[in-house]
Protein backbone atom coordinates (compact mmCIF):
# COMPACT_ATOMS: atom_id res chain seq x y z
CA UNK A 1 0.00 0.00 0.00
CA UNK A 2 2.74 2.45 0.97
CA UNK A 3 4.80 1.57 -2.12
CA UNK A 4 1.80 2.27 -4.35
CA UNK A 5 1.37 5.67 -2.71
CA UNK A 6 5.05 6.48 -3.23
CA UNK A 7 4.86 5.52 -6.91
CA UNK A 8 1.75 7.67 -7.31
CA UNK A 9 3.45 10.67 -5.71
CA UNK A 10 6.49 10.21 -7.96
CA UNK A 11 4.18 10.15 -10.98
CA UNK A 12 2.45 13.34 -9.83
CA UNK A 13 5.79 15.06 -9.24
CA UNK A 14 6.89 14.16 -12.75
CA UNK A 15 3.65 15.54 -14.23
CA UNK A 16 4.02 18.74 -12.21
CA UNK A 17 7.61 19.13 -13.39
CA UNK A 18 6.58 18.63 -17.02
CA UNK A 19 3.80 21.19 -16.65
CA UNK A 20 6.04 23.77 -15.01
CA UNK A 21 8.62 23.32 -17.80
CA UNK A 22 5.89 23.86 -20.40
CA UNK A 23 4.72 26.99 -18.60
CA UNK A 24 8.26 28.38 -18.55
CA UNK A 25 8.57 27.76 -22.29
CA UNK A 26 5.22 29.47 -22.90
CA UNK A 27 6.25 32.49 -20.83
CA UNK A 28 9.49 32.74 -22.79
CA UNK A 29 7.61 32.67 -26.11
CA UNK A 30 5.04 35.23 -24.96
CA UNK A 31 7.76 37.47 -23.53
CA UNK A 32 9.78 37.24 -26.75
CA UNK A 33 6.74 38.19 -28.85
CA UNK A 34 5.92 41.02 -26.46
CA UNK A 35 9.41 42.50 -26.64
CA UNK A 36 9.49 42.23 -30.43
CA UNK A 37 6.14 44.04 -30.65
CA UNK A 38 7.43 46.73 -28.30
CA UNK A 39 10.50 47.25 -30.48
CA UNK A 40 8.32 47.53 -33.59
CA UNK A 41 6.03 50.04 -31.86
CA UNK A 42 8.93 52.19 -30.70
CA UNK A 43 10.45 52.20 -34.19
CA UNK A 44 7.12 53.40 -35.64
CA UNK A 45 6.89 56.23 -33.14
CA UNK A 46 10.34 57.50 -34.17
CA UNK A 47 9.35 57.76 -37.83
Amino acid sequence: MLEEAVEYVKLLQKQIQDLSEQQQRCKCVVFKDFTEDSIKDSSHSHV
